[in-house]
């Protein structure tokens, strides 16, 4: 490292980097007649250590989430192992560390597929969020989700899983 000690590219005059990261994703699901009652938490952080060579230690924030999210969704049609119906959503979206720290509260509306041996989850929905991370300056949204949860069993105790989801603000 001492032969780039006057590079502006702080990765090659460093002598070590350390790189740490964790996730917590839990969820918990209830199903009574035709409703279904999803809640989940969602935790990442990470971090990354930069020791550049005869410089001090840099460090930085490569995640930072906090999500606690409650669904519920109502089967009013059922056909080819498929539940259909309205859905109703709503999280609160922080963060371990910051200044300020991130304060979202998310509310959802629409219409969702639900409750299948694959497809656990796919929903259309209308979204209102209210971002009041910074006293004196909250912000409303309004704008359109579309998400997915998918599970496919290879075999006893293996099991593949994706979900996501698109947003997109409207004002």
């Amino acid at each position: 490292a001492k032969e780039y000690e006057d590079s502006p590219v702080s990765a090659l005059k460093a002598d070590s980097q350390d790189m740490i990261k964790g996730i917590f994703d839990t969820a918990l699901q209830y199903n009574n007649g035709r409703f279904q009652w999803v809640n989940g938490l969602f935790m990442e952080y990470g971090e990354t250590k930069l020791k550049p060579y005869d410089e001090p230690v840099a460090v930085s924030e490569n995640a930072d989430d906090i999500l606690l999210s409650s669904d519920l969704s109502y089967a009013c049609w059922e056909t080819s192992g498929f539940k259909f119906g309205p859905t109703a959503r709503f999280a609160y979206d922080t963060e371990f560390v910051g200044d300020p720290r991130q304060n979202i509260i998310r509310s959802s509306a629409g219409i969702s597929l639900f409750d299948n041996k694959v497809l656990k989850s796919l929903y259309l929905t209308g979204v209102h969020e209210y971002d009041f991370t910074y006293a004196g300056s909250q912000n409303n949204k309004l704008g359109a989700e579309f998400g997915w949860r998918v599970e496919y069993e290879i075999r006893d105790g293996v099991k593949l899983s994706t979900n996501g989801y698109y947003r997109e603000y409207l004002s």
